[in-house]
């Protein structure tokens, strides 16, 4: 069951935020690059860090389970509709 809710906040989390940065132009401009390099920071290296902050509970396993499916939904989010022709609405 916690994947199903990490999955959602993620996926609802990375859309919105997808969306935004991909309708302001100033915003993708001064944010994007830092998500993209913030992406490629291995994971594993995250990880104590969350059991740091958080403990060994099941607090820390959700905050890390969203925060490892953020990441490539805002991606996605932002490649899909930047590249999509504004045009055709």
């Amino acid at each position: 069951m916690q994947f199903v809710v990490s999955f959602l906040a993620a996926s609802g989390i990375g859309v919105c935020m997808g969306a935004a940065i991909a309708a302001w132009k100033g915003l993708r401009q001064a944010i994007y690059p830092h998500i993209v390099l913030f992406q490629l920071v291995p994971k594993i290296a995250v990880a104590p860090l969350f059991i740091v902050w958080l403990g060994v509970g099941p607090e820390s396993r959700l905050a890390f389970a969203i925060f490892l499916g953020f990441f490539p939904v805002l991606v996605a989010t932002v490649t899909g509709l930047a590249a999509a022709d504004h045009n055709s609405l």
